[in-house]
């Protein structure tokens, strides 16, 4: 089908696909030019063929490569590498089948297919060179790891003898023929010799020395043994004699010291005797047992000439023991005379078990003995003679003989010190149980166990005679400190209890006590009971100070207060009771400070034990030494100030009361001003303003003015806050001073001002210096009432801990009364907190609100008022508030409010 050109076709070069052919001739020429189109076609066609062959080509190749990539990896992780020459061929094969369909060309296809198949041949047989070295490394790890479970066998302290030699010579066996088949090359099979032969006998060694160390010391010295044999032998010193003196010296232990002189090595030679026989060294084995053997062939040589016979094995130990000068004397010496004859003293008190009282022959046959022992020799039990000489031959096991000199050493040092650790454990184990059945007597004596006699702890063999006569000490002791616990506790119950509170027996009587009260008196009745004790004694037992003072020291605030209450209660009872015991004094400074801020400050005790438990605070005590130097300037800036001017509420000019009925009170109310202002710059930490502002605040808390005594005067809770006013009088408080001078005259009956003299059938007083003539009795209370303010300017009342308790518990409070008299003495209403009778005040408030009530009601009931006051007339005082609000006329004034 002829396809027509475009504008854009018939502008650009001619093509197949745009038909620009056909509008390129006339049209009589078309068919020489379908001739030549069918030409361009067939070339066309075949272009594209090669490209696709080339396409296809290139996608099986890239197929081919990432498959034979996958195959190789496929392989490289997987483990059975048996049946890598089946399943190799077959991947890599069907990689190529797969890649080929890529090629549409047959004969194309067949060609590149005959090549791809060479790459999978090569990649097959790389995979079965990686099977034949996995086969291999296979063989040899199941090798190595039946010859690490033989190793295992033969190292094992567990097995037999038998079992060991097996698991040995299968060892062997097994290295013998993979070296002969070539699984192991003689460098590999040589290596594994040294691991699980040669390097097997150093770790059966260690486990031998952590398990049985006595075994590889026993071994050792056996090693030793040997090394004196051969050394015996070559200076032609009998072995067993040179063993046994080195058996008795050191144990055969090469690396041994003594605690008192410089012996040290196998044979114990001091620092002059070694360097005569050339030792550089004394723990040098070799060294050392060359010297010792040379020193004992010179002292056998020596006793030969002076004997003229052979020596016997103890005459050659005691010329090693004692030097060859007492030995030989020793030799010549009669059996019968005392070895004090032959040994200095000095000797003798240095071995006393074996020289002390003994004879000559009694130490030689100990001599003989000991070397008979040692050289594992028989003795004649009545003779004390050692058999005839023989020779041991002490053989090592060819385990231990194949180790080296270092891998020996090794083994050695680890037996010593597990030998060691072991003995310590022993010995911890065996001081632990001798503790904890001291710690059983020691707790029966001290709970007078009435079962426990001083046979008892003698019998006890699992303790030694030092515990045993430290407990019978105690229980002596024990004893009489009950006798005298007894007699003081009678003493207490009897309430003639009497110490001496600063000495011993003192202190020890009191504790006594202390403890019977705490474990027999009720938890409700031991502080009761414990302030009965310090009135008897003078003192507090150091139990009760040492809880006391752990509470008191607490940064808990209820802890706190439970331990300061205590102590407050104790110090009420004696002042210096707390600072008799050690640790006293520190609680009366926290009890102080304790009352100081519930009683001078009027704190919650609460708050006062929150302040204190604040203090115990290390960081509060760190940041409040850091503010020392500034709260030592804020003090200054304080001092002198007029406190008078802080309660000032007056506008009027010189209005400014007093501070303190006396300087003694001004100074102490300037002090607890100080002290609040201090407390608070540390509470506002070190803001001077802000601590000035609360402390003025808290002063105006616990102080006021009052002027009963006639002039305003700052106290500490003036009463005129907390007693009531007497309603509808000129002096609202005139019933108290009329009951407070009746109250002095009552208890002063000589006092002139306050009872007139006797004068006929009446009385003379003297009011502000004017005399005044009382016709009789009945007068008094109204020449009182004239004398009121006179009086009262000589009474000042006193606010104490008891007057702020009491408020806090919102009770009328009570105060001590000062009284001034005519000789100008003070006098005081002795044993009673002065508050005054207010039923009179409580009677006259309720007649009153009753009378308004009444007339209130009365009002309300008519309507008579408001008719009146509608016609132009007033109402009736009280009877407008009484309408609008009848309630509030009801309320009355209640005591202390």
């Amino acid at each position: 089908m002829a396809v027509l050109p475009s504008a854009n076709d018939l502008s650009r070069p001619a093509s197949a696909r745009t038909g620009r052919i056909i509008a390129s001739g006339p049209e009589d020429s078309i068919g020489p030019a379908l001739q030549r189109l069918g030409g361009v076609v067939s070339a066309i066609g075949e272009e594209q063929k090669r490209q696709q062959d080339a396409l296809g080509m290139a996608k099986a190749e890239a197929e081919l490569n990432q498959g034979l990539i996958n195959v190789g990896k496929q392989f490289d992780n997987d483990p059975d590498y048996g049946t890598f020459s089946q399943r190799a061929p077959k991947a890599t094969g069907d990689v190529v089948n797969r890649a080929a369909k890529h090629i549409s060309d047959p004969n194309l296809r067949e060609r590149w297919v005959q090549g791809a198949n060479t790459d999978a041949v090569r990649l097959n047989a790389s995979i079965d060179g990686k099977a034949d070295t996995l086969g291999k490394q296979a063989t040899i790890a199941n090798l190595d790891q039946a010859l690490e479970t033989q190793r295992r066998i033969y190292v094992d302290p567990e097995t037999t003898e038998e079992q060991k030699q097996k698991a040995r010579a299968d060892i062997q066996a097994t290295l013998e023929v993979a070296s002969k088949t070539g699984i192991l090359t003689p460098d590999e099979a040589d290596r594994r010799a040294q691991l699980n032969l040669r390097d097997a006998n150093y770790s059966r060694a260690k486990l031998i020395a952590e398990r049985d160390p006595d075994a590889i010391l026993n071994l050792n010295r056996g090693s030793v043994a040997q090394l004196i044999t051969a050394k015996a032998q070559e200076h032609g010193v009998p072995a067993d004699i040179a063993i046994g003196i080195g058996k008795i010296e050191s144990n055969l232990n090469p690396k041994a010291k003594a605690g008192t002189s410089s012996a040290s090595g196998v044979f114990q030679l001091i620092d002059s005797t070694g360097k005569q026989y050339g030792v550089t060294n004394p723990l040098d084995a070799n060294q050392n047992i060359d010297a010792g053997i040379r020193l004992t062939k010179d002292n056998i040589n020596d006793l030969r000439k002076s004997t003229g016979r052979e020596p016997t094995p103890g005459e050659v130990y005691l010329a090693h023991f004692s030097g060859i000068g007492t030995a030989q004397k020793l030799a010549a010496t009669s059996d019968d005379a005392p070895a004090s004859d032959v040994f200095s003293t000095a000797a003798i008190k240095a071995n006393p078990t074996i020289l002390a009282g003994k004879s000559v022959g009694e130490v030689k046959q100990w001599a003989e003995r000991k070397m008979a022992q040692a050289m594992g020799r028989p003795v004649d039990a009545s003779t004390g003679a050692v058999a005839v000489q023989r020779a041991p031959q002490e053989l090592l096991p060819a385990w231990y003989q194949d180790m080296s000199p270092e891998q020996r050493q090794a083994v050695y040092e680890t037996a010593e010190r597990v030998s060691i650790q072991r003995k310590a454990q022993s010995d911890a184990s065996q001081r632990a149980l001798q503790d904890s059945v001291r710690d059983n007597y020691a707790l029966r004596i001290a709970t007078d166990d009435p079962t426990l006699t001083t046979q008892d702890i003698l019998a006890d063999t699992r303790i030694d005679n030092g515990v045993k006569a430290s407990l019978v000490n105690s229980y002596n002791t024990a004893m009489k400190t009950a006798i005298e616990s007894a007699r003081a506790v009678a003493a207490y119950s009897s309430g003639t209890l009497r110490v001496d509170p600063y000495s011993t027996d003192g202190r020890k009587q009191v504790d006594a006590v202390g403890n019977a009260i705490e474990t027999m008196v009720p938890e409700e009745q031991r502080q009761s009971a414990l302030e009965g004790l310090v009135r008897q004694s003078g003192t507090v037992p150091q139990p009760v100070i040492n809880r006391i003072r752990a509470g008191a020291e607490s940064q808990n605030a209820d802890d706190v207060l439970t331990a300061l209450q205590s102590a407050s209660r104790f110090s009420q009872v004696n002042p210096s009771a707390l600072g008799r015991r050690e640790g006293g004094e520190a609680v009366q400074r926290k009890v102080d400070d304790f009352d100081y801020y519930v009683n001078t400050l009027n704190l919650d005790p609460q708050e006062a034990a929150r302040r204190i438990a604040e203090q115990n605070d290390p960081n509060k005590v760190r940041d409040r030494k850091a503010l020392e130097p500034a709260a030592k300037e804020f003090r200054k800036s304080l001092e002198g100030a007029n406190l008078g001017t802080l309660f000032d509420e007056s506008w009027l000019p010189f209005n400014t009361p007093n501070v303190g009925f006396t300087e003694g009170q001004a100074a102490g109310i300037a002090a607890d001003y100080m002290a609040i202002a201090e407390e608070q710059f540390f509470a506002t930490g070190g803001n001077a303003e802000l601590a000035k502002t609360r402390a003025e605040k808290e002063m105006k808390r616990l102080y006021g003015v009052s002027d009963l005594s006639g002039a305003k005067t700052v106290m500490k809770y003036p009463p005129e806050k907390f007693w009531p006013v007497m309603p509808g009088e000129s002096d609202p408080y005139g019933y108290v001073k009329d009951q407070l001078i009746n109250d002095l005259a009552s208890t002063f009956p000589d006092d002139a001002s306050l009872n007139p003299r006797k004068s006929g059938a009446g009385f003379v007083g003297n009011v502000a210096g004017r005399t005044v003539d009382i016709r009789d009795e009945s007068g008094l209370p109204e020449f009182r009432r004239l004398a009121r303010d006179d009086i009262m300017k000589r009474v000042i009342l006193v606010a104490t801990p008891q007057t702020g308790a009491e408020i806090k518990a919102n009770q009328l409070p009570g105060y001590t009364v000062l009284f001034k008299d005519d000789a100008g003495n003070i006098q005081t209403l002795y044993g009673k907190q002065w508050r005054p009778d207010v039923s009179a005040v409580v009677k006259q408030t309720e007649q009153q609100q009753q009378s308004r009530l009444e007339r209130a009601y009365d009002y309300q009931a008519t309507g008579q008022t408001m008719a009146d006051y509608l016609r132009g007339g007033e109402i009736p005082m009280g009877a407008g508030s009484a309408w609008d609000n009848p309630e509030q006329q009801q309320i009355i004034p209640q005591e202390g409010k």
